[in-house]
Parts: structure tokens; sequence; C-alpha cells
């Protein structure tokens, strides 16, 4: 782009009267046309050369000083933002739905212990820690195999006709400690294959429980609380705790209105299912989101003032395989 540069006015005028009153000795002389051929009174710019300049901000203070900003110290952690409330969960999206393949058939079911029928969550946990058992711990498990008869007669003292059975189990996780384990021990069974509890058949491999776990010194082998036994199943990529209690009892519930996944709605097709035995389906009585249940066991049972167990302590036990 050009633009136009104007001359001076004084040189406009200058130009203006020495061409209307020329000189008394130049009248006398022809007159001739004026070249204005090499005259112009705009002279043709180039922008390039010209610095673009900004205009300052009136309003801006050029000493000013920007606002100093409060130092944090840089050992104060910031404050931990509230923990977001649990997301409630439709039940009916996750329905437990799986099929086994049984291998067993009882004959006998073993009748309930009249001596113990608890009633409520309360009675649990005062026949569980009143007992000789010092601490609590809560484990995750996974069954890898059941021993024979005769390789649980070599791993037990009890020498019976009808040899309770026995697992070995891996422990994978401690959930009050919060810190993984891969221990091999073996899990001592209630019942036997012939004569089971209703409700509660044989284990099958590959299943996965979690509950408080117990080992004693004189034997060689670990017995899981029945009083807190639940079984783990994955749906749709969650998982979520079966309660399946002694003696079928349905009055205990564990129960929170902090957690909102701890008792979820349970259909008719989760309440009974068929895993090792044909004729003795597990019966479960309660559906939770496995994270709210430990965190419920982990809250609860720390304001009432129980010792997390060391679970360093269930080393591996012998396997006579």
């Amino acid at each position: 782009m050009k633009l136009k540069k104007i001359l001076p006015l004084s040189l406009i005028l200058a130009f203006t009267l020495t061409a209307c009153n020329p000189p008394a000795d130049l009248i006398t002389e022809e007159l001739s046309d004026p070249d204005f051929s090499e005259i112009s009174i705009f002279e043709e710019t180039d922008l390039s050369d010209l610095e673009e300049t900004e205009d300052p901000d009136p309003e801006e203070d050029p000493e000013e000083t920007p606002e100093e900003t409060e130092e944090t110290d840089p050992e104060e952690e910031p404050e931990e933002e509230p923990e977001e409330p649990r997301q409630k969960l439709n039940s009916a999206d996750y329905i437990l739905d799986v099929e086994f393949e049984p291998i067993y058939e009882f004959d006998y079911f073993m009748p309930p212990n009249p001596q113990y029928e608890p009633t409520s969550y309360e009675d649990l946990l005062d026949r569980y820690y009143d007992s000789e058992y010092e601490t609590m711990n809560f484990v995750r498990y996974e069954i890898l195999y059941q021993y024979t008869p005769e390789e649980a007669d070599i791993l037990s003292k009890i020498h019976s006709p009808d040899s309770r059975p026995i697992y070995r189990i891996r422990v994978t996780y401690d959930y009050l400690n919060q810190k993984e384990l891969n221990i091999e021990t073996n899990l001592l069974k209630s019942g036997s294959l012939e004569w089971q509890y209703e409700g509660t058949p044989p284990y099958l491999s590959g299943q996965i429980y979690v509950s408080p776990i117990v080992r004693f010194e004189d034997e060689d082998f670990c017995v899981a609380d029945s009083d807190f036994l639940f079984a783990v199943h994955n749906i749709n990529d969650l998982d979520f705790a079966y309660y399946m209690p002694r003696n079928m009892n349905d009055n205990i519930k564990f129960t929170n209105p902090k957690y909102y996944n701890l008792d979820m709605e349970m259909f008719d097709k989760e309440r009974s299912v068929i895993t090792s035995t044909i004729n003795n389906p597990v019966r479960y009585t309660q559906k939770s989101l496995l994270d709210d249940l430990v965190a419920f066991f982990k809250e609860d049972w720390a304001a009432r003032g129980y010792a997390f167990e060391n679970t360093d302590n269930l080393v591996s036990q012998m396997n006579v395989r």
C-alpha cells in the first residue's frame, strides 16, 4: 500500500506567487507554459519504512508493580478435600449369574449347633472377640485345590471316618492393613463331603472368599470364621461380597447409612446358587459391594478398639502334595 505525502504549505504558496507575479525582467521574455512534470505536491511513501508504534494506555501506570502473591510454606501440605459420598449402585445392573459344575451329591445334612444361634451383628462380635482370638483380620483368598482324605489325615490330628476337608489356599490381600500378600497355607472346613451343612457346601478350585482366618499353632492348617464368611463374585468389573452365614441365619445384617452399597437389593436367582453339590446349593443372605463392606468393617472395628492382626504370621504351611 502507498500513501501520498503532502508538500509543505509554504512551498506551495511560493510556487503560486511566482507563477502569478513574475519579476519585471521576465515580463518582456516570451512566456512559456511552465513544466509541472517534475513537480508534485504528493510523493509516494512506502509504509514498510514506517515503524509501528503502539499508543500507550493512558490509564496504565508505567511504574505500577505487579501484585504480590502470598507465599506458601513449601512444607505445608494442602488441606485434603472431603471424600465424596460413595456412588449408590443400581443392584439390577449387577445380578449374579454364574454356573458351576457340581461334583458332589451329599447324603445327610449336619444339624445346626443349638448352643450357638446368633441373632445380630453384635452377637457375632461378642463371640468372636471374647473368645481365644485376640486380634482381628480380614483377608482375601483363593481355593487352589482340595486334599484327598488320605492327604488330609496327614495334615490333621482329627481322625474320623468322615474326615473334614482341607484345602490348599493362596491368601492374596490383607484388607485391614491394606497390603498385598502371597501366602499359601491350608484351610480346614466344617462338615465333610458326605455330611454337609445346609447352604454351605464344599469349595471348588478357583472360588474366592473373604473372611477372618485363624491359625492354630498345634495344627498345620487354618480355619475361616464362618460367621464372617463371604463369597466374592466379580460382576461387570466390580467385586461383590455375598454373605453365607452359619445355619443360614437371615436375621444378621450389616448396615450403615454411610455406605450405600452395604446392604443391596437381592434377587431370587442370587439367593440360592448351585456350586459344588447338586442337592445343596449355597444360600446367600446379603449382597454388598466389597469395597463398602471392607470400609464398614475397618471403620467399625477400629472404633471398637479392636487390634488389627499382623498377617505375616499366616506363613506357608506344610504341603503334602
